[in-house]
């Protein structure tokens, strides 16, 4: 509508001059009674008829683009083909990018005369960061360069470009909530079936598989009487919801940066919890309500890493703390699992959903080691940051003596490292209730 806009605006502006020229050149031959201004007003009045029998032309746009899902980061190879339907004395095709998407390498212009028999190619790469862009059709421009006569428009054709956070997942992540689902999985439900792991043992009964029983309890026995069977422990899926936090006052310094690690985590333990056979939802919190309900498999996967690609930094009177997490979309005994550097105030509203039967985890990325390059070295940084890493370890205790694992993310550390270096911690957690 824009570049209509200023098409309109040209071809007005044209006229008005040429009105004024002819009026000028007219004026003055009545007043000096003499046929040369009249003979000069004629190549105005022909410039005007020659630009209402000038033959408009039609376009056409066809935008392809070799992947139109990719991971953030990554480059796209762009191809953009403009059809006429015959010859264009000027031909102008411009083709702009959204704000964020960064130029690579390739034709982003064409400017020339066209015969109209082979279409005009724009073919170019582009490098996106993990969004959701839409890349619009050229602006075309069109006329008679001799006549000066040009014209505007961008045909309604468009290209959609998902770009979801970078994946790292962990090998594993041991979770082990209160309730578990009905269908298999790899989480232990403290019951006794078909497993991999000991349980317990009982004494035979009619029915039991010969495998089970212990080898020790048959030697020196007849019949049925005394012998042991080796029960194991049955695994099972779990619910797991992920938290993002998209509170803008939690991410102040260096935000956009430790923003998108948070994002990755959130990608990365998705993909761990849904390979795993878990059923997982997510609920970004902080602004208006995004939530993305439990589900198992590729599609949920994919449905929750569109909106970690749409997602961005909020602030809503209502949701400043942790207290107003809508719980009534969860299922009782989910394993929580909130992605947030936090703020020292959260700590009462996690103990609470603790307090209230959900096992909560936390994965926070460090925003003091992702602030460390914008800040002068010196003495008074040095302590300032010492200041705020004991507020951070305090804070962590505090959690963790009510029951809540809190794992800090430093930046340049792959979250399957953090993971692997606090798997003896983490894995001492999952084992209690």
């Amino acid at each position: 509508m824009r570049h209509g806009v200023n098409a309109a605006h040209q071809i007005s502006l044209r006229w008005s001059v040429l009105i004024l020229l002819f009026s000028v050149a007219v004026a003055t031959g009545l007043l000096t009674r003499s046929s040369f201004p009249f003979v000069l007003s004629v190549p105005i009045l022909f410039y005007a008829l020659s630009g209402q029998t000038e033959a408009k032309r039609s376009f056409r746009a066809e935008m392809t683009a070799d992947r139109q899902r990719i991971s953030a980061g990554d480059e796209v190879a762009v191809r953009v083909t403009i059809h006429t339907d015959g010859p264009v004395p000027f031909l102008q095709v411009r083709q702009t990018l959204p704000e964020q998407v960064e130029e690579v390498s390739g034709d982003f212009e064409y400017s020339g005369s066209h015969d109209g028999n082979e279409p005009v190619v724009l073919a170019f790469v582009v490098r996106c960061p993990r969004g959701i862009h839409v890349i619009a059709a050229p602006l075309i421009t069109s006329g008679n360069s001799a006549l000066l006569q040009h014209s505007s428009v961008q045909v309604p054709q468009q290209l959609r470009i998902h770009a979801v956070p970078r994946v790292h997942p962990p090998r594993s992540v041991a979770v082990n909530p209160p309730a578990v689902n009905l269908f298999p999985g790899i989480i232990a439900s403290r019951r006794a079936g078909s497993g991999t792991q000991f349980f317990d043992l009982r004494a035979y009964r009619p029915g039991d598989s010969l495998r089970r029983v212990s080898r020790k309890s048959i030697h020196g026995r007849s019949g049925s009487a005394g012998l042991i069977v080796t029960e194991f422990e049955e695994e099972r899926a779990v619910d797991v919801s992920i938290i993002l936090d998209v509170r803008r006052m939690v991410y102040v310094s260096n935000g956009m940066s430790l923003f998108e690690a948070a994002c990755e985590g959130a990608a990365a333990l998705t993909e761990r919890f849904i390979a795993d056979g878990n059923r997982v939802s997510l609920l970004l919190y902080g602004g208006p309500l995004q939530w993305a309900p439990p589900g198992y498999g590729k599609r949920r996967k994919e449905m929750i890493l569109n909106e970690l690609a749409e997602a961005r930094l909020r602030e809503h009177g209502a949701f400043r703390s942790l207290g107003q997490i809508p719980l009534h979309l969860l299922r009782s005994g989910t394993q929580l699992v909130l992605v947030s550097p936090l703020e020292t105030d959260d700590a009462p509203d996690l103990c609470t959903l603790h307090a209230r039967g959900f096992r909560v985890l936390v994965l926070r990325p460090d925003r003091i080691e992702a602030s460390a390059d914008e800040l002068p070295d010196d003495r008074h940084t040095r302590l300032a940051r010492r200041i705020v890493r004991l507020e951070h370890h305090g804070l962590n205790a505090d959690l963790e003596r009510n029951g809540i694992l809190v794992l800090n993310w430093p930046q340049g550390q792959s979250l399957a490292e953090c993971f692997a270096l606090e798997r003896a911690r983490f894995t001492a957690w999952g084992r209690h209730r």
